[in-house]
């Protein structure tokens, strides 16, 4: 039996797919364990399952669309008694395996935790405008806010497949996003003990086109909608409006006009149109979400 399950979720990755085998190759041979690597398809039209099948993955395949349906199913059909849970666009390092282990060793209370975000090289215009500012930093999600508590990103995730037993499997209504946010707190009801542990990183490789961020921000937008429909009363924000956005949209206009010339040299000159697209898409998918649900997330 394995000791170790990786499972990972992909729709369309076939393009990140050689780079996170490669880094997942060094990490398994640092380990002396068995390690069992299972790719959930979640009906990709391009070479991602023969990819992963050539790089000795275990390939499923997951009709029902979404990140927590595709973790899902290869959860259960994962056989180790420790599951990593990686997204195909990051890509682990050498001691990602056993530090995961060890974590888990140490501390036979803990139950479920996540591991940090660290960008990855990239000359993209979309890649440095994501990591100047942040976008999926997994340490600042970790830490609770006035109104609900941190949660733990599942880029980079790991439980004991024994939580399955008592916590069950991620809700898969939440889509296209929030199922994480949901699992953190609904472990957090039964006192599982989780954490955040900041030395575990993988690297992971940002949108490279507009049309990506756009599309990322929106299904965030549509994500915190989904989340406060579920928990907003419990955690008192069933009427949420992010004036920070609203008002970022105006200076974008700003931006727009003034940066072109302070930042003459730099892809800064581009900062104003490429809020233009994060935040009106991230509030398109708020709104998207408050329609559906019938509440107010704007």
């Amino acid at each position: 039996m394995p000791q170790v399950s990786v499972i990972i979720p992909a729709l369309n990755a076939a393009v990140f797919l050689p780079r996170l085998f490669a880094g997942l190759k060094s990490a398994i041979d640092a380990f002396p364990g068995e390690v069992e690597v299972i790719l959930v398809d979640n009906g990709s039209k391009d070479e991602t399952p023969r990819v992963a099948e050539s790089h000795g993955a275990r390939v499923l395949h997951c009709p029902t669309p979404g990140p927590a349906a595709a973790r899902n199913h290869g959860m259960r059909h994962a056989q180790a008694p420790l599951l990593l849970l990686l997204d195909a666009d990051c890509v682990p390092g050498p001691d990602y395996i056993a530090s995961w282990v060890q974590a888990f060793e140490e501390d036979p209370e803990l139950m479920l935790a996540g591991g940090n975000l660290l960008d990855a090289e990239t000359n993209s215009l979309i890649g440095m405008y994501t990591s100047f500012y942040c976008i999926l930093n997994a340490e600042r999600f970790a830490i609770p806010t006035a109104t609900r508590p941190g949660f733990l990103l599942t880029a980079n995730f790991a439980l004991r497949s024994s939580v399955l037993f008592t916590l069950g499997f991620f809700d898969e209504g939440m889509y296209p996003a929030g199922e994480d946010a949901d699992y953190c707190w609904r472990a957090d009801d039964i006192q599982l003990k989780r954490r955040f542990l900041s030395h575990i990183y993988v690297s992971h490789h940002h949108r490279t086109t507009w049309k990506g961020l756009a599309c990322q921000m929106y299904k965030y937008g549509y994500g915190a909608a989904t989340v406060q429909a579920k928990w907003g009363k419990r955690f008192g924000f069933a009427v949420e409006v992010d004036w920070r956005c609203w008002v970022r949209i105006p200076r974008a206009i700003v931006k727009l006009i003034v940066f072109p010339f302070r930042y003459r040299h730099s892809w800064r000159k581009y900062e104003g149109l490429l809020d233009l697209v994060r935040y009106p898409a991230f509030m398109l998918g708020r709104l998207r979400g408050s329609i559906k649900y019938r509440i107010l997330c704007l």
